[in-house]
């Protein structure tokens, strides 16, 4: 079994009716997902038109490729925090680890620093979109060690 490190982007998920998008939700997500104005988003390639078929884009390789793990918008990024890392059902490792994602022309992954506990089954979220909290989760897999930390 191998362990998926990719991250696909879903263009909008509430605007989806009959496996077509609205294209100014789409703008608008665009927009916010990469500080633009809702004009130049409309411009992009991930700008769909009416009747457009939705669509799924690859995007840059996930360091490492994990599971389990929690993700949260902040400032324009992806937040993918702690996981797992190892093949489901066997022993493993839980992680430390915290990687950013820009999107857009960057396209890439960035380390951030590693929390300071290992830590899989989490929730994130980011406060005011830019303070990311990690909170419980499990310190080993399956979930023997439930924690009730917050980082």
């Amino acid at each position: 079994m191998t362990i998926l490190a990719s991250l696909v982007v879903l263009l909008t998920v509430p605007d989806i009716v009959g496996a077509r998008i609205a294209p100014l939700r789409v703008a608008a997500a665009d927009a916010a997902l990469n500080n633009r104005s809702a004009a130049e988003a409309a411009s992009s390639p991930w700008a769909a038109t009416a009747g457009s078929p939705l669509r799924w884009a690859p995007v840059a390789r996930m360091l490492p490729p994990r599971w389990n793990h929690a993700t949260t918008a902040a400032n324009g990024t992806v937040v993918v925090l702690g996981g797992y890392y190892g093949i489901p059902g066997n022993t493993g490792n839980a992680l430390a680890s915290a990687s950013r994602y820009s999107p857009g022309a960057a396209n890439a992954w960035a380390a951030l620093p590693h929390m300071t506990t290992p830590r899989c089954a989490l929730a994130a979220v980011a406060l005011h979109g830019t303070t990311v909290f990690a909170l419980g989760g499990c310190a080993d897999y399956p979930c023997g060690s439930p924690l009730a930390s917050v980082e």
